[in-house]
């Protein structure tokens, strides 16, 4: 974080890390490359460099990818990435939240959800909605470690488990 004080490329920063993870995921060879004893450290930083830069990733992260190759501490980028989001928006007021429905939601359903959140947290929300279609309906919530489950497919659950016990 204090790197990108200066310049305040926080939010660069953090998108350049995003987007290497991401290209890291969809080819976990060169991920596994990058975390092998076996590959010389000059090969390395020579694809951390190819990868960074074809990103178009800025050069504190390309410098800060590098450190972490030196260190041997790039099989930790996933969770470093995750860890610098989380204070990021801890510093920027803001929370993730995610929002599963079994039907895709709406701008208007989003932005009602959105500002819900917002109201409790008092903090701004940056919420992503992914479908699941196995809720049958009903919505799950999800954040940080809470999660807040108004799915039919729980409370069928739920009723199948008071009837199961009720029986015996």
């Amino acid at each position: 974080m204090g790197l990108c004080e200066k310049d305040k490329s926080h939010d660069k920063v953090a998108k350049d890390i995003d987007g290497v993870v991401a290209a890291l995921d969809a080819n976990p060879d060169i991920a596994s490359a990058l975390t092998s004893p076996s590959l010389e450290p000059t090969s390395k930083r020579k694809v951390i460099e190819s990868i960074a830069k074809s990103l178009g990733c800025s050069q504190i992260s390309t410098n800060f990818l590098l450190y972490l190759s030196d260190r041997k501490r790039f099989d930790e980028l996933s969770g470093i990435a995750t860890d610098f989001r989380v204070l990021l928006d801890e510093t920027a007021g803001r929370i993730q939240a995610d929002v599963v429905t079994a039907t895709p939601l709406g701008p208007a359903d989003k932005i009602r959800i959105q500002k819900a959140l917002e109201q409790a947290s008092g903090k701004k929300v940056v919420l992503s909605a992914t479908v699941d279609p196995e809720l049958v309906g009903g919505v799950v919530t999800i954040v940080g470690n809470i999660v807040l489950d108004g799915s039919v497919r729980t409370a069928l659950n739920r009723m199948k488990t008071q009837l199961l016990a009720a029986v015996q």
